[in-house]
């Protein structure tokens, strides 16, 4: 029986000592829950912050990536044009029209220097240079045909508000005629 009692005793005194100790283990854990979900909320407004940080970093270089995107799609559409640029027969063409707005400007340059002005030479002259480049067939080059006709059309236009250097040198010659026959001549021969 004493050892019954010995054993009941120690029961009941090792069952306080351990709901005791179950009861600060309870306590403990309960702490240690509450430090972990202190823990894991405690980045998480550090977190939220970074992620919008992260957005504002990622709507710029967004930007910046489409306006990059475009600069470059810009400097190959220029690459391409100046690849087209140095085409020969596209070369050969420009120096062409070159050749030919030149002849026309030193044609137009010695007759407007020269000291009697004579338009008939300088639209004969202008006529042989026009004759000379529309064997080149001109129409192959939409740019030259287009300044090809554009200047024989001024050349026409200039033409017509020109005086006729015949009908001209006709009235110098009547009245040099007239000025050696008589001093005094007819208002109406004037």
């Amino acid at each position: 029986q004493n050892l019954e009692r010995i054993v009941a005793h120690m029961h009941a005194g090792l069952r306080e000592q351990f709901e005791n100790f179950e009861e600060y283990l309870k306590r403990h854990k309960g702490l240690l829950e509450e430090a972990h979900q202190y823990i894991e909320e405690q980045p998480r407004p550090l977190r939220a912050y970074l992620d919008d940080q992260r957005q504002a970093i990622e709507m710029i270089y967004g930007d910046l990536e489409e306006r990059l995107d475009r600069f470059i799609q810009n400097l190959w559409e220029q690459q391409k044009i100046l690849e087209s640029l140095r085409d020969p027969q596209l070369l050969s063409e420009y120096e062409t029209l070159a050749e030919y707005l030149e002849e026309r400007q030193k044609a137009l340059e010695h007759y407007s220097h020269s000291p009697e002005y004579r338009p008939t030479e300088l639209f004969a002259r202008l006529d042989e240079i026009a004759d000379r480049y529309e064997k080149l067939e001109p129409t192959r080059n939409k740019l030259f045909a287009k300044v090809f006709e554009d200047t024989r059309i001024a050349d026409e236009k200039l033409r017509a508000t020109l005086p006729l250097p015949e009908a001209s040198s006709i009235i110098i010659k009547e009245a040099e005629e007239v000025n050696e026959d008589s001093l005094e001549v007819p208002l109406e021969n004037r």
